[in-house]
C-alpha cells in the first residue's frame, strides 16, 4: 500500500559504523536529515502541489501503485510549487518522470530554491537538450550524456535524482549519471522550495505535458569532524 506524504528526520550514520557496531568517535558531528516523500495516493497525499499563477493545468489521479500520479500541462508560461516542500539550500530530488504530450520534445525545468515565478534556480529540457536556468533572463547548457523527454520518449517513464549542492548540479537518469556539472551562475547561499515550470501553447507542436509520481526530496547529509583546540 502506498505511503502518504511523510516527513521523515533520520539521524544517518556511516555504514561500517553500523554493520559492525562501533561506537561514534565523540568528535564526530551527525546531521538529521528530513526526507519528504508524496505518491499521489489519495488527496492527502498530493504535497500541496498547486499552480503557482500564469496559465497551464495541474490534474491529480488517486491510485495505488502506477495509478496514483500528477499531471502539468503547458498553457503558455506555467508555474507549479511543491508547497509543502521544506525550504531548503541543497538538496536532493528524485521522481518519476514522464513525457505524456510533446510532438517537438518536452520543455519543462525542475525547480529548486524556487520562492516565486520570478525567484528560482533549475534545470530542464528544452526539446532535445538539457540546460541550466535562474531565474527568466539568465541561462546555458549542460553537458548531458544522453538525450531526454525528446519526441521519441513519449510514454517512456524515467527515474530522475537531481543533487544540487551551491553550484554542483548532479543529474542520474535510471541509476546512471548523465549531467555533473558546476554552474558558475547559481548560488552558494539561496534556499527555496521545489517546483516545475512548463511552457507552450496547446495549439502549437511545442505544447507538453508530463506525468509525475514517487516524488521525493531529502537533505544532502553532512558528516564533519570537530576539530579540538589543544
Amino acid at each position: 500500500m502506498k505511503n502518504k506524504l511523510k516527513r521523515v528526520t533520520i539521524a544517518t550514520l556511516s555504514a561500517c559504523m553500523i554493520a559492525n557496531a562501533v561506537p561514534i568517535p565523540g568528535n564526530v558531528a551527525k546531521a538529521a536529515v528530513t526526507q519528504e516523500m508524496i505518491d499521489f495516493t489519495d488527496e492527502n497525499s498530493q504535497g500541496g502541489w498547486v499552480k503557482d499563477g500564469a496559465n497551464g493545468t495541474i490534474t491529480f489521479q488517486n491510485g495505488e501503485g502506477d495509478d496514483g500520479f500528477m499531471v502539468l500541462e503547458s498553457a503558455g508560461e506555467s508555474f507549479f510549487k511543491y508547497g509543502n516542500s521544506k525550504t531548503r539550500q541543497d538538496g536532493i530530488l528524485e521522481m518519476d518522470l514522464t513525457l505524456t504530450k510533446g510532438p517537438n520534445g518536452a520543455r519543462m525545468l525542475i525547480l529548486f530554491r524556487y520562492n516565486s515565478s520570478s525567484d528560482w534556480e533549475g534545470i530542464g529540457v528544452d526539446g532535445t537538450h538539457w540546460f541550466w536556468q535562474k531565474g527568466s533572463s539568465n541561462w546555458g547548457d549542460l553537458n548531458s550524456t544522453k538525450t531526454t523527454f525528446d519526441a521519441s520518449d513519449i510514454n517512456q517513464k524515467h527515474h530522475i535524482k537531481l543533487e544540487y549542492r551551491g553550484k554542483q548540479i548532479k543529474v542520474y537518469q535510471d541509476g546512471e549519471v548523465i549531467i555533473d556539472q558546476t554552474v558558475d551562475a547559481f548560488s552558494d547561499t539561496m534556499s527555496g522550495q521545489i517546483g516545475m515550470r512548463v511552457w507552450g501553447e496547446p495549439t502549437e507542436t511545442h505544447g507538453c505535458a508530463l506525468k509525475f509520481d514517487n516524488i521525493k526530496t531529502s537533505d544532502i547529509f553532512q558528516q564533519f569532524r570537530l576539530i579540538r583546540k589543544v
